[in-house]
């Protein structure tokens, strides 16, 4: 009968108390050392997220680890207007959980007791959390980030080992749930000022972020001379250009994206010598035959829209515009017609044109072109016949200029 009520009395026991049975409590020990290491693994996976997130939206030049293709890319993730939440970047956020994950963890192990009912409620929604993100990322943004990937696992690790320690002291959420929080009011001269320094630092967080996913680099791009060649492809640089490139591009491709403004800029320091002239490539099947599927759905639309304000006399216009609109949006949420707006077009007659045979046959020209030169995807540069995939390097074109000199 007295082992029984002993045992009981075990299970019964408020979790935060370590000295009701010291030899169950070992084992949840361990366990909260678990706990305290995966926690500081998702502190810095979440502080490398938040410098992928800051490089991506403000070095054309970055390339993350983790942006493989365009199934797996950080970068694309880290773009997409899913990445910041109420104000901050969602990695931001994770940082300042997992910080405060990391405290009171060491806090526990310090004082020996289990938070047992803090592990239930936080690891829960860190696990929520973490399948709502990763719903997002595979179906709408169609990305997969292995750095977030990597705290989706470590969130449901966390909430394991919250479970383990919950069965292993009181087996009861709900009684686990108050006896945390009468750790809290007993021990309120620790846990008032580390609510304060934590609520100064989500503000101090807030005031020092710079909103810099807000930013089209867009909007700041050099003006340079601009023409049409002979054959129709829109070219902008130099007027007797010493090298040219020429670029096969999807309006609606992030890499493209990163990789026009770059060459843009490249262009831009080398202006009198040389001319960038660009193609259209959409992968998308409503003007590209060659596709069996759409792999970028409003690609069409966007070059059709970027070519019909070449009649107006602001190609380059709308192709920045284009492209500098899905720097903080998704493709499917830019509103062509506010940029005919912005760009004072005549939004009416462009989408007239936009339906035109003439532009469906200079799209599909394009296509052909870059299908029989064999490009291996978007964005791919040309100078002469030597393909350059991704972007082409700045010292080859300087080598080429000294050359030609």
């Amino acid at each position: 009968m007295n082992e029984s009520g002993n045992r009981n009395a075990a299970v019964d026991t408020p979790s935060w108390d370590w000295r009701a049975n010291p030899q169950r409590f070992k084992f949840v020990r361990v366990i909260q050392i678990v706990i305290l290491l995966v926690c500081l693994t998702g502190l810095g996976v979440a502080v490398e997220l938040t410098h992928i997130h800051y490089e991506s939206h403000t070095n054309p030049a970055f390339k993350s680890i983790c942006a493989i293709n365009e199934a797996v890319n950080c970068e694309t993730v880290a773009r997409s207007p899913w990445s910041v939440f109420a104000g901050l970047p969602i990695s931001v956020w994770g940082m300042l959980a997992y910080l405060l994950f990391v405290v009171l963890e060491t806090y526990s192990l310090l004082r020996r007791k289990v938070l047992s009912g803090f592990h239930f409620v936080a690891f829960s929604g860190a696990l929520v959390a973490s399948g709502l993100l990763a719903y997002i990322s595979t179906v709408i943004i169609k990305s997969l980030c292995l750095f977030c990937t990597t705290l989706y696992v470590v969130n449901t690790t966390l909430f394991i080992l919250g479970l383990t320690a919950l069965y292993k002291t009181t087996r009861n959420p709900l009684g686990a749930i108050v006896a945390d929080v009468k750790t809290v009011i007993g021990g309120y001269r620790f846990f008032a000022p580390l609510a304060l320094l934590y609520v100064g630092l989500a503000i101090a967080t807030y005031s020092l972020i710079p909103v810099y996913w807000q930013t089209s680099k867009y909007d700041s791009l050099p003006a340079m001379d601009s023409g049409v060649t002979d054959s129709g492809a829109h070219w902008i640089g130099a007027k007797n250009p010493k090298v040219t490139i020429v670029e096969f591009s999807d309006h609606e491709c992030p890499f493209c994206r990163r990789a026009h403004y770059h060459m843009r800029m490249m262009v831009a320091r080398h202006k009198n010598e040389v001319r960038l002239v660009h193609r259209h490539m959409p992968m998308d099947n409503k003007c590209n035959e060659y596709l069996d599927m759409a792999y970028h759905e409003r690609a069409c639309e966007f070059a059709a829209a970027v070519e019909c304000a070449g009649e107006q006399g602001k190609y380059w216009e709308m192709n920045d515009a284009v492209f500098g609109a899905q720097e903080n949006a998704s493709a499917a949420s830019v509103n062509l017609d506010d940029i005919f707006d912005k760009l004072e077009l005549d939004g009416n007659r462009i989408e007239k044109c936009m339906s035109t045979p003439r532009v469906a046959r200079i799209i599909g020209a394009d296509i052909d072109e870059g299908t029989r030169r064999q490009i291996p995807g978007t964005p791919t540069y040309f100078i002469g016949a030597q393909p350059y995939p991704g972007a082409v390097p700045e010292q080859t074109v300087i080598n080429l200029l000294k050359r030609i000199k």
